[in-house]
């Protein structure tokens, strides 16, 4: 995930974007901890937290594919800016500016 920040953010928010996806990612991985403690300590046995793990995964998996379905043929996301070699042309012109 941390490569689609470059693709979705502009170069002087990347690190920003990135550093907001880490930490919510650690706090997630931080939650979750005491959510399974809490649905063992409820008693669940482990197809029932199996499939509670599965609405999780798959609202993120539709997620994704929306986002691709909605980047994929304009706006920044495009394969219009890509130069000969592959690189976007937008960090092409900016280390030619540098």
């Amino acid at each position: 995930m941390s490569c689609a920040v470059d693709q979705f953010l502009p170069a002087a928010g990347a690190g920003h974007g990135r550093s907001w996806m880490h930490g919510i990612g650690r706090t997630g991985a931080i939650l979750s901890a005491f959510a399974g403690a809490w649905m063992l300590n409820a008693g669940w046995n482990f197809s029932q937290v199996a499939m509670a793990l599965t609405v999780p995964a798959f609202a993120v998996s539709v997620a994704l594919m929306v986002k691709y379905l909605r980047y994929r043929g304009g706006g920044r996301c495009s394969s219009a800016g890509v130069g000969e070699n592959g690189l976007r042309v937008e960090w092409i012109n900016l280390a030619r500016r540098l």
